[in-house]
């Protein structure tokens, strides 16, 4: 008997709540980095293709009015 482990559901369920509870917060804290990650890539993917798009619009309109010029 001395090597009897007496267990307290109460307690297991206890530990089991605040596990649950821990996850979830991390798990919200994980999601809230991710969408602010998400929105710098995308604000980031924004500057980058109107940059690109602007210098190749550009470039083809000096293409094409000289063209048209001669």
């Amino acid at each position: 008997m001395r090597e009897a482990i007496v267990l307290d559901l109460g307690d297991l369920v206890r530990q089991g709540e605040e596990i649950k509870a821990r996850a979830r917060d991390e798990a919200a804290r994980i999601v809230s980095e991710a969408m602010v990650e998400r929105a710098r890539l995308l604000s980031d993917a924004r500057e980058v293709g109107h940059s690109e798009g602007y210098g190749r619009g550009l470039q083809e309109g000096r293409i094409e009015g000289v063209a048209a010029g001669k």
